[in-house]
């Protein structure tokens, strides 16, 4: 009996924070963060405020928790699928990441505001920068090291970026190729030098 409590709990939160959610895109798509407030998007999911502040402190703590969660589903995707070997593909890690954007294209949107607010592509990238330089076991006291994969992040992203505003115009699969064998281009030649001299 416990146990189908606690799940009917799980539901009820989840299906809650969804509502709240679903809402607070809707209101971000008309109008920025700091003109949100907790009375007006409780009005539009139908949700008490009693019942938001048991799962958020505020709207910035609601959409924060959104950056977060979005940010940790690439991590989980950056870390399953990673060449280790620098004769690996690029291509299964390169699809999976491009489908999640796609399929939560709407969040992307709101989130990046069409790719023109920089905040959350700059923490996108700063994990990803991050996670190459402890996988790749690069020296994060050479500066080089860093600004290689900031380059190649930026520059994943930046596609990704264009390619969702201009309607897809380039086919998907030539897209994931693109990406990975630029990805691994640089991979390959970057890391083959010796940039001691930059510490």
């Amino acid at each position: 009996m416990g146990f189908q409590t606690h799940h009917r709990t799980d539901r009820r939160t989840l299906k809650t924070q969804r509502h709240l959610r679903t809402a607070f895109l809707d209101l971000l798509a008309e109008k920025p963060l700091d003109k949100i407030t907790v009375a007006e998007l409780t009005r539009a999911s139908d949700i008490g405020r009693g019942t938001f502040y048991l799962h958020y402190r505020d709207v910035y703590d609601l959409y924060d928790s959104l950056v977060t969660e979005t940010i940790e589903h690439l991590n989980d995707i950056f870390t399953e699928l990673y060449p280790p070997e620098p004769s690996g593909s690029f291509e299964p890690m390169a699809k999976k990441f491009i489908t999640y954007v796609v399929d939560n294209r709407r969040l992307f949107d709101i989130l990046t505001r069409q790719g023109k607010d920089i905040e959350v592509l700059k923490r996108i990238v700063t994990l990803l920068t991050n996670r190459v330089l402890q996988i790749e076991n690069l020296d994060q006291n050479v500066p080089a090291y860093a600004f290689i994969v900031n380059f190649a992040a930026y520059g994943f992203l930046g596609v990704l970026t264009d390619w969702l505003e201009n309607d897809q115009q380039v086919e998907l699969d030539d897209l994931i190729q693109i990406i990975q064998l630029n990805v691994h281009a640089v991979r390959e030649k970057a890391f083959s030098g010796d940039f001691s001299n930059f510490a």
